[in-house]
């Protein structure tokens, strides 16, 4: 859900830092690229998608709160 508080942390870490900087813009490249492919192969592996839940939330707590 583009709408999840987990999402928007991260749009706003991407808006807020990364893209302020050429290598974050590259990141963000990088990841618009390449993240859609690698969705689509774990959309049929539940198991991993429980654990990058997991990893996710962890590293949204790690985010510099720049808003």
């Amino acid at each position: 859900n583009e709408d999840h508080p987990v999402v928007l942390d991260f749009r706003n870490f991407r808006d807020d830092f990364l893209l302020r900087s050429d290598i974050g813009n590259r990141l963000v490249e990088f990841y618009y690229k390449h993240s859609p492919r690698i969705a689509k192969s774990i959309e049929t592996m539940p198991m991993v998608k429980m654990l990058l839940r997991g990893v996710f939330r962890a590293v949204r707590l790690c985010l510099p709160k720049v808003r």
